[in-house]
């Protein structure tokens, strides 16, 4: 479904945003883009963080929290000002957040266009009808078999397209997955298995300042005292760069989940 968003174009199923040109769009991730979709369905409405929190991460097995919220409200923000200077989504304090935009939808105008042209077609088809003369017997033989030439060729292609797909895929997961190994724990911070993700690096790992890494821990609110695997990646770690400005963080948290459940939720954070 495509809307339009004051002058922003939002094709919802594909998770796009772009103005003129579909070669510059935005591409939204599957959260943001569910975010986005909840807000336009309600537009000009006060929807409270219980409501946001439940559709776009309860619904779909994913870690709900207001941090959560409150990043993925910033990211819509900052991608929707890059297309106009509006502020289309308000916070209400104490409230909750609301979109508020000259909302149209596109696909029933595209519908419409169609409806119109179809009579003009039929139109157009009507003097050829009379110019219509009964193939002979020869000539139905002959389209049989054109036909049946075209059907073979389709058959073959849509069997070659077939083979060259699975060989591509069987390229990527030799390429990409051969190799890989388990990332190694390298230490716990209460019940959290701290993991250095290093499959294609061999960083120092006894670099790592647990003291700052439970810091930040704190500060995101990542609460260790139930049983988690923490994913940990540091820029500085790999490259032995001591220059602050390139010090990149990512931590992915993964709760642990029963073991006759096979869905596990993970919660990524980034921090500079």
């Amino acid at each position: 479904m495509k809307y339009l968003i004051n002058n922003i174009i939002y094709d919802s199923h594909q998770g796009l945003l772009y103005r003129d040109n579909i070669g510059d769009a935005i591409k939204l991730t599957t959260t943001l883009n569910r975010l986005l979709l909840v807000l336009v369905q309600n537009n000009g409405e006060i929807l409270d963080r219980e409501t946001l929190l439940s559709r776009v991460w309860d619904e779909h097995n994913q870690v709900a929290s207001d941090n959560n919220l409150n990043s993925s409200i910033s990211v819509l923000r900052r991608h929707l000002s890059s297309f106009c200077e509006d502020e289309i989504i308000t916070t209400i304090p104490k409230v909750g957040i609301k979109l508020n935009a000259q909302l149209q939808l596109l696909s029933s105008e595209l519908n419409h266009d169609v409806q119109q042209k179809e009579p003009q077609e039929i139109l157009l088809n009507e003097p050829h009808k009379a110019a219509v003369i009964e193939e002979t017997p020869k000539e139905k033989v002959q389209t049989v078999k054109k036909k049946s030439y075209i059907l073979n060729n389709r058959f073959i292609e849509l069997a070659l397209v077939v083979i060259i797909i699975f060989c591509l895929l069987y390229l990527f997961k030799s390429y990409f997955f051969a190799t890989r190994t388990e990332y190694p724990e390298v230490g716990r911070i209460d019940q959290c298995s701290i993991r250095y993700i290093n499959s294609y690096h061999k960083p120092d790992t006894t670099t790592i300042s647990f003291t700052d890494l439970q810091n930040q821990l704190t500060r995101l609110n990542i609460d260790c005292k139930k049983p988690a695997t923490l994913f940990y990646y540091n820029v500085g770690i790999v490259t032995n760069d001591k220059n602050l400005y390139d010090n990149f963080l990512f931590l992915s948290y993964c709760p642990n989940t029963p073991k006759d459940s096979t869905t596990v939720s993970c919660e990524n954070f980034y921090v500079k």
